[in-house]
């Protein structure tokens, strides 16, 4: 019988307001040395995330200037951030490097 391996992905899509932008972007840049919620990140393997909008300060900073300048009115428990979890297995994408592949769809 014929079996092929597992293909898997994840779409997931996240609302954030205000308060909670702050420790998001620092679970997401990786800015803490350890993580007791999900001790198996490997940090080594954060270079390889991509940012679809690459932030030019702070997620917080960012998502003010972007609202300011779309003239969006925003009350204190407006959503700011949406986050958007893209993954695939290997088996799904090709099995391309990752280095390489970070490169090949490298946005800014």
């Amino acid at each position: 019988m014929f079996r092929c391996a597992p293909q898997t992905r994840i779409l997931r899509f996240k609302k954030y307001k205000g308060p909670a932008i702050s420790p998001i972007e620092a679970h997401n840049e990786r800015t803490k040395e350890q993580y007791a919620s999900t001790p198996d990140i490997d940090t080594n393997r954060s270079r390889y995330n991509l940012h679809l909008v690459q932030p030019q300060g702070r997620y917080r900073e960012e998502a003010d200037r972007m609202i300011a300048a779309a003239h969006c009115r925003v009350r204190k428990d407006s959503v700011r951030v949406v986050e958007a979890l893209v993954t695939a297995s290997p088996e799904l994408v090709g099995a391309r490097p990752l280095h390489l592949a970070a490169q090949d769809r490298s946005v800014t």
